[in-house]
């Protein structure tokens, strides 16, 4: 089948007429309506038409079902029609549930091994208040029971950071309110900026996208990540309650803030977040601390730690003065009495010292009158023989060599 015929046949096909047609855009007379066509052939026609017809479509979910964890099948209907969809779970970015309104975009066509016309959706998103709470509930029970939430998992956020990581709209106001309020509570911190779409079709994507960044940037990343974006419909901060970007945020290695909308506002992300700021303003002033608090705090502990040094000092000479005052008085008397204590003492030391001297003179005195020598003064003599002293005569012999010690001097003498 040549390129003009095929297109001929999805004309054909799409019109069910099966007779002579010309192909506009070529003239050539159409051959395919004498011929029959296989089933697959029909079809194929079908989705080859349909495929250029993009479906916008909005209804109520029924039969909403997911299959192997993979597939997701539901039906939008409304008062007089209902149509079948069916998509992959990994572009389902909203919780879904049966009675939602919702606003679909993809791609019709004819499903070859049932015959059914179904949409294949490319994207889904509720529509209204009413679907957009009821969305936000179902994702929030969800992500609560994994403990997602939970106060115990959440990090302190540095006391002085040096390096914030800001994702958000550079052309919002929230943009520049964020960086006023930051540059004038601290001042010395450095802003580095992901831009990013906080609303719209790209917004979700974009929003990840940042978080991954950060996640695996190299060299000095931020001390704390700040989400933040203004205030607006419930429709418009839809991004902020898409579980991507909740867990983009859950799997953040540094701390996250999340400041979306006005203070009514609670979006899923500012619940993952570590610290939920009421606004874009209110995460500046939760991120850093105000330079003029610090500095009266610090002039406060100043002087406090200076009066109490004064108090101390004037305890001290305090002190030292009643110490001057009573103390001179005691340690006199303590003076006194350690004199009198010494001289006490010394005279019965000196009372000792007398005492042994006499016992000492008395005693030389004794040694001296028994000494032998003054014995042998008076004329007296001692003798010995063999080492012996002689007590009498019959103690030596004839021939015996005796020693004779006088007082002046001594012989020795053979006795005969």
């Amino acid at each position: 089948m040549g390129a003009a015929e095929a297109r001929c046949l999805r004309f054909c096909v799409v019109r069910v007429a099966f007779v002579h047609c010309v192909d506009g855009a070529n003239a050539v007379r159409c051959e395919c309506a004498m011929r029959h066509l296989t089933v697959s052939e029909f079809l194929q026609g079908i989705n080859d038409v349909l495929s250029g017809v993009p479906a916008l479509i909005e209804g109520e979910v029924s039969g909403f079902a997911i299959r192997q964890e993979r597939w997701v099948f539901f039906s939008l209907k409304d008062a007089s029609g209902i149509v079948d969809c069916f998509m992959p779970i990994w572009k389902l970015r909203h919780e879904v549930a049966d009675g939602m309104l919702v606003r679909i975009a993809g791609v019709p066509g004819v499903y070859a091994k049932s015959g059914r016309f179904r949409i294949t959706v490319e994207a889904l998103e509720p529509v209204g208040e009413g679907s957009l709470r009821r969305a936000f509930e179902l994702l929030k029970q969800k992500l609560e029971q994994e403990g997602v939430f939970a106060a115990a998992r959440k990090r302190l956020l540095p006391r002085f950071p040096s390096r914030i990581g800001l994702i958000a709209s550079s052309e919002s106001a929230a943009y520049t309110d964020f960086v006023r309020i930051l540059k004038n509570r601290w001042g010395d911190v450095e802003i580095l900026v992901q831009d990013v779409a906080v609303q719209g079709a790209d917004a979700i994507d974009d929003i990840c996208g940042a978080f991954r960044w950060w996640s695996t940037a190299r060299g000095d990343r931020p001390e704390v990540l700040v989400l933040i974006r203004g205030g607006g419909s419930l429709e418009d901060i839809q991004a902020f309650n898409a579980e991507a970007v909740a867990r983009a945020i859950f799997a953040s290695p540094i701390p996250v803030v999340v400041g979306v909308g006005h203070e009514r506002d609670i979006t899923i992300a500012d619940l993952v977040a570590d610290l939920r700021a009421s606004t874009p303003s209110n995460a500046a002033e939760l991120v850093v601390p105000d330079r003029r608090e610090i500095l009266a705090a610090i002039n406060g502990h100043s002087e406090g730690m200076a009066m109490t040094l004064r108090m101390r000092v004037a305890r001290c000479r305090s002190a030292v003065d009643r110490f001057l005052f009573h103390g001179t008085a005691f340690a006199h008397a303590r003076l006194v009495r350690i004199d009198a204590l010494v001289h006490g003492i010394a005279h019965r030391a000196r009372l000792r010292m007398m005492e042994t001297r006499t016992r000492i003179d008395g005693a030389e005195r004794l040694l001296e009158n028994l000494n032998p020598l003054r014995m042998l003064a008076r004329g007296y003599s001692l003798t010995w023989v063999r080492g012996r002293l002689i007590r009498s005569a019959n103690t030596v012999a004839r021939g015996d060599v005796v020693h004779t010690r006088f007082s002046d001097g001594a012989i020795d003498a053979v006795v005969q």
